[in-house]
C-alpha cells in the first residue's frame, strides 16, 4: 500500500501545482515525497523515472495548460 501511496502523492502533487498559486504548496510535498521514494528499496531507474518525469512534464505544460487550470478554480 506504501508503494501506490507515493506514486499518487506525486501524480496530485504534479496535477495542483497546475495552479500557479498552489506551487508554494506542492513543491514541498514533492519533495518530501521524492525524498521518501529515494530512500525506499525501489530500482534505480523506477527513482529516476519517478524524479524526472513529473519535472519535464511541468515544463512543457506549464504554459499551456496551466491558464486552462487557472480559469477552473
Amino acid at each position: 500500500m506504501k508503494n501506490k501511496i507515493e506514486f499518487t502523492i506525486i501524480i496530485i502533487a504534479f496535477i495542483l501545482s497546475m495552479k500557479v498559486y498552489l506551487i508554494i504548496f506542492t513543491f514541498p510535498v514533492f519533495i518530501i515525497t521524492i525524498s521518501s521514494l529515494w530512500l525506499s528499496k525501489r530500482k534505480l531507474i523506477t527513482k529516476i523515472l519517478w524524479t524526472i518525469i513529473p519535472l519535464i512534464l511541468y515544463y512543457l505544460t506549464i504554459d499551456t495548460i496551466s491558464p486552462i487550470v487557472n480559469k477552473l478554480f
